[in-house]
């Protein structure tokens, strides 16, 4: 009935095989095109909302009381020691080298499970495939550090440093040591993300007969380390600042238990209906009966277009680049290769396979938007495929594909729809900001920001509070202003348990995306501006100081 797609067996993919000198060409070309798209808009563009966010946890003056994101204490700890405060571009450039980092640490894990790739060079393909996978981060969302982007910098780390010394079973005490610092960072960006490595790493470690006790006590030593600096220098804690959090985060629409475990579990049902769909589609190749062809050719068919038109419910493009290497992977999956492999090397596709929705839990963005930062994970598991059961030419022209298909979701998110601004082109006003730093913005942002800073040279109070209303710090960040307590603040429950006693603020800004407090409306009028709401956002200021 079936007919075996066989991949013929071979000791070795590379010895007989390798990359062509224009195979190496086209991909640091394709390599250098991505660089020089994202150094072009460097300078160019700031979101007032999400970008505004991840600028403020880096002011080293910004309160971040009841926190579930509490990386800005180290931000705070540099600036304690050199007075240096990170801008806008540096923080983007920042984001760009953390993923050439990262790109090399996948590579010494890839050179653990293959290391004969070193000595025939082969392998630094794998560089900058992994480097343009990671790009795929900047197809959605700001392209400043953000705890996504060092959630997945952090991963790729664990995968050099913990994966690799796991793959050889060489873990040393210096080795679980630079483990347990990376999972410390994670608990200050992504706790969630802390407790789900922690619990796959003891779960390893446990499977390798290793005493559980000691590898928990050497992973959580950083850690401890971390808060004594932060508690001595700063007087400060992560860990009562996410005690205290967790409780504030349930004000946070969308957020509770049971909508973080319903985003993974969406993401998994529709990633799981799209590997299948790429399996039946394998399944018509293979078969040698008309009728049987014909069933599985519409069934492959009817569940990729039943997803395609479910999932695509926002304006993103991402989600095609998700749906084909999920739909690659499945049709991989179900080519039969005569070669043998190791329990481990099918383990571990299998933690790759499921890895990105770890790195999802605690988010409640929808998986099919977010999961493209996690792709480099997807596609390391089709590497690591192709290399075991694969030929040589299916994978010379998976890392051709890859590093191609990437191109227009980038060019995407940064040019042409970069995430909550106009196109990049419309960026062309110069905005100072923070005594000499210097970002490029549009007309109507621009005339925004002179109108807000009007109005409170008006009001003539130097450290008035300035109220921000919904997901929207950005302006105050670049007009060198903080927000009380909190970095942002996201929905009137959010606005109740922070101000509802202690309003203190004189001018509010409010952008329609909930209703307005009703404290607000008592107390506050609507300034009134011949050009405005300038970018959607009113501006309201206290009635005894209102013109």
């Amino acid at each position: 009935m079936f007919k075996t797609i066989e991949l013929k067996k071979s000791s070795s993919l590379f010895v007989k095989n390798a990359f062509t000198q224009m195979d190496k060409f086209v991909v640091s070309a394709l390599l250098g095109i991505y660089v020089a798209i994202i150094l072009f808009g460097l300078d160019k563009g700031f979101d007032f909302s999400d970008e505004g966010m991840y600028l403020m946890l880096t002011d080293p003056h910004q309160p971040n009381q009841y926190g579930l994101l509490n990386y800005d204490l180290f931000f705070k700890l540099f600036y304690r020691f050199t007075g240096f405060q990170f801008g806008i571009v540096q923080l983007r450039i920042l984001r760009l080298m953390l993923y050439f980092m990262a790109a090399g640490f996948v590579f010494r894990f890839w050179l653990a499970l293959f290391p004969d790739d070193w000595q025939k060079g082969t392998g630094m393909q794998i560089v900058p495939l992994i480097l343009i996978s990671l790009f795929g981060g900047y197809a959605f969302l700001p392209q400043s550090l953000s705890y996504n982007s060092l959630t997945v910098v952090l991963t790729c780390f664990l995968f050099g440093v913990y994966g690799t010394a796991y793959w050889k079973g060489k873990s040393s005490l210096i080795t679980m040591l630079f483990t347990g610092t990376f999972l410390a960072f994670l608990f200050y960006i992504k706790i969630t993300v802390f407790f789900g490595f922690l619990v796959l790493i003891l779960g390893f470690d446990l499977f390798a007969k290793k005493r559980i006790i000691i590898s928990l006590l050497l992973l959580l030593l950083p850690l401890v380390i971390m808060e004594a600096i932060f508690g001595l220098v700063l007087g400060k804690s992560g860990l009562l600042s996410m005690i205290e959090g967790f409780l504030f985060s349930q004000l946070r629409e969308g957020y509770g238990l049971f909508h973080v475990l319903k985003s993974v579990l969406v993401g998994i049902f529709w990633s799981g209906l799209i590997f299948g769909s790429g399996l039946l589609g394998a399944l018509f190749f293979q078969s040698n009966n008309r009728r049987i062809k014909t069933a599985f050719a519409f069934c492959s068919l009817s569940i990729a277009f039943f997803c395609i038109y479910w999932i695509t419910i926002t304006e993103e493009s991402t989600f095609y680049l998700l749906f084909g290497i999920l739909f690659a992977m499945g049709f991989l999956t179900m080519n039969k290769s005569t070669k043998a492999s190791l329990p481990k090397i099918k383990f571990l596709l299998l933690v790759l396979f499921f890895l990105p929705f770890v790195l999802h839990f605690g988010s409640n963005v929808y998986f099919m938007r977010l999961g493209v930062h996690y792709l480099f994970l997807w596609i390391l598991w089709i590497m690591v495929w192709l290399k075991v059961y694969g030929e040589f030419h299916q994978l010379r022209i998976a890392v051709l594909a890859i590093c191609i298909s990437f191109l227009p979701f980038v060019l995407d998110g940064l040019w042409w729809r970069p995430f909550g601004i106009e196109p990049i082109f419309h960026q062309t006003e110069r905005f100072v900001y923070q005594g000499k730093k210097v970002i490029f913005l549009d007309r109507e942002q621009i005339l925004f920001l002179q109108n807000l800073e009007g109005i409170l040279e008006k009001l003539q109070a130097e450290n008035l509070q300035v109220l921000p209303l919904y997901s929207i710090p950005g302006p105050l960040y670049l007009l060198n202003r903080q927000i009380p307590k909190t970095p942002g603040i996201w929905n009137p429950s959010h606005f109740e348990a922070y101000f509802a006693k202690d309003l203190n603020a004189k001018v509010i800004l409010f952008n329609g995306l909930d209703s307005l407090p009703e404290a607000v409306q008592q107390n506050y009028l609507r300034y009134e501006h011949p050009e405005k709401p300038l970018i959607g956002v009113e501006i309201y200021v206290l009635k005894e100081n209102h013109d």
